[in-house]
């Protein structure tokens, strides 16, 4: 976990730059990302912490020469305001530096199911099973009950997490046997924008993921894009796993609410 200290102290060496859209650039897609590979391969509930206090680095080096260290006089809400618009995307009048105490959970859940998904398709002419006996030995990956591997728990304490504290659904279809794909939609209320609704708070929405018993089986590049059904007045948004989880969890990320409902 040392990586996340020597993130913060690079971040601060950037001051050196005075062309400060270089400077946020090199915030975003440097530092920021540094920590972004790690969130997609480190189960999250060990990083929150280390993320939580990188981001707000990050944010305090984009306020402090923006402002002229001016924004250690506003008060708390307007802070939190800032905060906000410099993690929210161009098109909501942001600097799109995704958090990543945020984004972390939908990069790490959508690798491991790929990897899951991809230990079930490169059996070759062997049973898939035989391959995924050299990378998981003694582990049946259509059944939860043997996922004793730390990696596997994460994967289903994220899934958990995900559905209990995001508001995602289980994908169900009308035959068990039949796969779920990691290419999963998004339905969104369908909601014509008023004038002037540049910056409006967007509907929240409705993200189906995979159900992991059926990963290791799973056909995904036969339905790539396969649907969840929408509801009369809903909209389909197709994206990839990741992409689409990391707009539905900021759209609810509790460090934004008060401000606007945002997606990045």
């Amino acid at each position: 976990m040392k990586l996340y200290l020597l993130v913060i102290t690079d971040v601060a060496k950037l001051d050196v730059f005075s062309d400060r859209l270089i400077h946020t650039q090199l915030l975003n897609f440097c530092q920021n990302a540094h920590m972004a590979f790690l969130g997609r391969n480190t189960p999250t509930p060990l990083l929150s912490e280390f993320m939580s206090q990188v981001d707000a680095t990050i944010v305090e080096a984009v306020c402090r020469p923006g402002t002229g260290e001016g924004h250690v006089d506003w008060t708390p809400h307007l802070r939190k305001f800032a905060n906000m618009k410099i993690q929210v995307p161009h098109f909501r009048g942001g600097f799109w530096i995704t958090p990543n105490e945020g984004s972390a959970n939908s990069a790490f859940y959508s690798a491991t199911c790929a990897l899951v998904v991809w230990l079930g398709s490169h059996g070759g002419t062997r049973p898939a099973q035989h391959f995924a006996d050299a990378w998981v030995p003694g582990l049946d990956l259509t059944s939860l009950d043997s996922w004793h591997a730390p990696l596997l728990q994460a994967l289903s304490t994220s899934h958990a997490l995900l559905l209990q504290d995001y508001g995602c659904v289980k994908w169900t279809s009308e035959s068990d046997q039949m796969p779920a794909p990691l290419a999963v939609s998004i339905a969104l209320p369908f909601v014509r924008p008023s004038v002037g609704s540049r910056n409006s708070p967007p509907p929240l929405s409705t993200v189906t993921l995979p159900r992991l018993r059926m990963l290791f089986q799973s056909t995904h590049e036969d339905r790539q894009g396969a649907e969840a059904p929408a509801e009369p007045g809903e909209r389909i948004a197709k994206s990839s796993l990741q992409c689409t989880l990391t707009v539905h969890i900021m759209s609810r990320w509790a460090k934004h609410e008060g401000h606007s409902r945002t997606s990045v």
